[in-house]
């Protein structure tokens, strides 16, 4: 499969999780985040259907597409919103984020020459992104422990739940 038509199927799916999400979203009553994953599938669908587009990135980098991503990261960034944060680099990587190589001296490369042709989001901030994702897992994990704990305290011991049933017949 070539890397146009490979990189079209992978904006077709950024753009069915978008919608997704939107959808979830709505269900939540998140009115606000759903018109967000609808804009960002909107956007997705339009660069897959240019012809030289490559996602947002070269060449067609539509400024608008990548400006927007920018300035919605920087809105939940501004309202600590790490879910919604990872959510987007997860969604909008397509699940295939390359990390940012470096360029080797010699190689004819300059470091802001180095781009992930088929990511939807800026080049040179996987430190940022994986902040975002390793920061949500840790909530993640906290809200589970947090509700494991509940969850035995109100049951208590195994042998008083036995106690207090038999009690009671």
């Amino acid at each position: 499969m070539g890397a146009k038509k490979e990189n079209n199927n992978n904006l077709e799916n950024i753009k069915t999780a978008c919608k997704h999400n939107a959808k979830i979203c709505k269900e939540f009553k998140q009115f606000e985040k759903a018109r967000v994953w609808e804009l960002l599938a909107l956007v997705s669908s339009e660069n897959s259907q240019q012809d030289e587009c490559d996602g947002w990135g070269q060449p067609c980098d539509s400024a608008l597409s990548r400006k927007l991503v920018t300035r919605l990261i920087e809105f939940y960034e501004r309202n600590g919103d790490v879910q919604m944060l990872a959510t987007m680099v997860c969604v909008l990587s397509g699940g295939e984020r390359v990390r940012d190589v470096a360029p080797e001296e010699g190689d004819g490369i300059n470091e802001g020459d180095v781009d992930n042709t088929f990511s939807l989001l800026q080049v040179n901030q996987n430190e940022k992104f994986d902040r975002y994702i390793v920061h949500y897992a840790q909530l993640l994990y906290l809200a589970s422990e947090r509700s494991e704990r509940s969850v035995r305290t109100l049951e208590g011991p195994p042998g008083q739940l036995r106690t207090r049933r038999r009690g009671h017949h």
